[in-house]
């Protein structure tokens, strides 16, 4: 990406291309791990095992993440072939798949939240509809702050299991980004806790996904 000292972001989706000069570097990439089959106690949740596991979906999205601007993160999930791989052939986003699975003999009420942490600047997530639509306009995420997923799912006994999508992108501003997004890692974290029949929530299991 390097060409002597200097590389170009394409951050483009469809026709409108606009080129920001970035001083030297690549951007790390997620990987996923989930902590699985940890037990969520509390009043209503007391003996539940709960699964947790991240997956990547955009496995064709190799190349370095480049900026987009927010209006075009739909845009870019669909990509080609709902890659967030744009028509030049550039990483644009990253969707996620997140499972949440009760394999415990109780029904089991939990919340669900997620941070995104980078030393980058303008990374930002947000929840999707399914597996290739976006979620509601304005309820995008910037990293460093928490962000609620669901706020009371039930999963039933033994078999209950819920999927949750979330599209993970780097912001673009319209102006150099080199110092405050070049060559950053990122990472996150998305925990399930049990919700207790006053509403309040316990210490519950968290998957861990990072560069």
């Amino acid at each position: 990406m390097e060409n002597n000292g200097k590389g170009i972001f394409y951050g483009v989706i469809g026709v409108a291309t606009l080129i920001v000069a970035i001083i030297g570097a690549t951007f790390a990439y997620f990987s996923a791990s989930a902590t699985n089959n940890t037990t969520i106690a509390g009043n209503t949740a007391s003996g539940n095992s709960v699964s947790l596991e991240i997956s990547k979906l955009s496995t064709s999205a190799t190349g370095d993440l480049i900026p987009m601007k927010d209006k075009d993160v739909q845009q870019g999930i669909t990509g080609i072939d709902n890659s967030c791989v744009d028509s030049n052939g550039n990483t644009v986003c990253q969707v996620y798949k997140i499972t949440v699975k009760n394999t415990g003999t109780t029904a089991v009420n939990v919340k669900g939240t997620m941070t995104l942490t980078s030393t980058a600047t303008n990374m930002k997530w947000q929840l999707m509809q399914d597996n290739a639509t976006l979620g509601s306009a304005g309820t995008a995420q910037n990293q460093g702050s928490e962000g609620t997923i669901v706020e009371n799912q039930q999963l039933v006994a033994s078999t209950g299991t819920k999927d949750y999508y979330v599209v993970i992108w780097l912001h673009e501003t319209d102006a150099p980004q080199d110092t405050d997004d070049a060559g950053k890692d990122f990472n996150g974290s998305v925990t399930f806790n049990a919700v207790n029949a006053d509403g309040g929530s316990t210490t519950g299991i968290t998957a861990n996904f990072g560069a």
